[in-house]
């Protein structure tokens, strides 16, 4: 199987079925079909487990993005082993609105059922992820504060469908655009752009995951944030553009400029790098000079990491690898290069001066400037691109010019999708990755002086 994407990951399925007298929950993908046990006899129950494991893969998706089948069914193993620790709910023929929450619980508010939901589940979570539901925690207090929808016991499906209201109206870049504005000031506003369905999405997800952790925990007696989510017809390579060649060369030629007028290496290097190798954003950002190494063969490669400075981090896995640089890609020169990282002194420095932010990364300053700067003046149409179109840029170009997909997997952190492979193939040799790369980059693409 290839590397999963979001989209294909939508077309993944869960289901029940009875193997007397006991109910089973079945993972299917593809070919590959995944069971486990649920340990109950009751439907009522099985089904709730079924909804709430739909639920967390869900979000565990928008949040940070399965890159293999064999991650999907890790997460799914975890979620149904953590939920099978969790005692059944106590289900009831039929509940009114304000018999919802269980009169011997004091939780009355959003905010209190968003903290020992994220104090339970959180343990386990990635940094990013705790940011994120601390994100999705902040909005759904503020939102349920406008609504004054201040006792959750008196929740209706129809208070929850005007959150979700609430959600589709507001605009992105909020925090940016409309600082210091309380959501009523920023709802009476016109504004042309609103949040993409991904984002809506993942904070209905949020807040359903909440509300069936707490049907499950006996907190309240029926989760009414169930089936809000938003249809996106829109295709995943729809919404993520690669850079033209032209473009490309556009994009290092301004960075070249503002290089040679600010004296920042960063403005230049960083970009170049993700042209010709790439790498994510972070992945560069956090680089140590440590990180660039050269062969006896005079290869110099880049060492995606997650150890040495603190903060380091990797998305995945599979993210971590080696990366040769081919010298002349996109005018890339390697002497000049590698006089740049002489330059940084200690091998536990930084390669580039960035700095790690609370938001748990290092290439914040970077992403402002190229995203909201220099591509808008560069540009003309900057619809659907970003900094990580260059990763989108160099896919198309090894996958153009013929490259292995193994080869292409190691060389932008992907999975094979094979346990066996993942789990005991041996690494790509650097010098099949830089000849690769070569044929991609140079003799196909021919040489780019900039």
């Amino acid at each position: 199987m290839n590397q999963l994407t979001s989209q294909q990951l939508l077309n993944y399925s869960i289901s029940l079925y009875l193997r007397k007298p006991v109910y089973y929950i079945r993972l299917k993908y593809q070919d590959s079909i995944y069971s486990l046990s649920l340990r109950t006899k009751h439907k009522k129950t099985a089904l709730s487990k079924l909804q709430m494991v739909k639920q967390e893969l869900e979000l565990q998706q928008l949040i940070s993005e399965f890159n293999s089948y064999q991650e999907l069914q890790r997460y799914f193993k975890s979620t149904v082993e953590l939920d099978n620790q969790i005692k059944p709910v106590c289900f009831i023929t039929q509940a009114s609105p304000t018999d919802l929450f269980s009169p011997s619980q004091a939780i009355t508010s959003i905010s209190e059922l968003c903290n020992n939901y994220i104090q339970e589940k959180g343990s386990n979570w990635k940094y990013a992820t705790q940011l994120s539901s601390q994100a999705n925690k902040a909005l759904l207090i503020e939102i349920f504060d406008y609504l004054k929808l201040n006792d959750v016991g008196s929740i209706t499906r129809k208070d929850m469908l005007e959150v979700r209201e609430v959600i589709k109206r507001l605009p992105v870049n909020r925090k940016q655009v409309f600082k210091d504005q309380s959501l009523a000031e920023v709802l009476s506003q016109s504004y042309d752009k609103t949040l993409s369905i991904r984002t809506i999405n993942g904070h209905l997800i949020f807040l359903s995951s909440v509300f069936n952790w707490a049907e499950k925990n006996d907190l309240i007696k029926k989760n009414l944030a169930t089936d809000l989510l938003l249809k996106d017809s829109q295709k995943e390579a729809d919404k993520r553009n690669a850079f033209s060649l032209k473009q490309i060369e556009l994009i290092l030629s301004s960075c070249k400029i503002h290089y040679a007028r600010n004296g920042l290496a960063w403005q230049y290097y960083i970009p170049l790098i993700s042209a010709i190798t790439g790498a994510r954003l972070n992945e560069i950002c956090q680089l140590q000079v440590k990180d660039v190494i050269k062969t006896d063969n005079n290869i110099i490669y880049l060492d995606i990491n997650a150890h040495g400075v603190e903060g380091k981090s990797l998305k995945n896995q599979y993210s971590a690898r080696t990366i040769p640089l081919v010298n002349h890609a996109f005018g890339f020169d390697c002497n000049e290069f590698m006089d740049y990282v002489s330059s940084r002194g200690h091998q536990d420095n930084l390669l580039f001066d960035v700095t790690w932010t609370d938001k748990g990364r290092y290439s914040d300053k970077v992403s402002k400037w190229f995203n909201r700067t220099l591509l808008k003046h560069t540009l003309n149409n900057v619809n659907g691109l970003s900094f990580h179109s260059f990763r989108h840029s160099l896919a198309t170009v090894l996958k153009n010019s013929g490259t292995p997909l193994s080869t292409a997997q190691q060389i932008l952190g992907h999975s094979s999708n094979s346990l066996a492979y993942d789990t005991y193939g041996k690494a790509i040799h650097i010098e099949t990755l830089h000849h690769s790369l070569e044929m991609a980059l140079v003799k196909s693409l021919k040489r780019i002086d900039l």
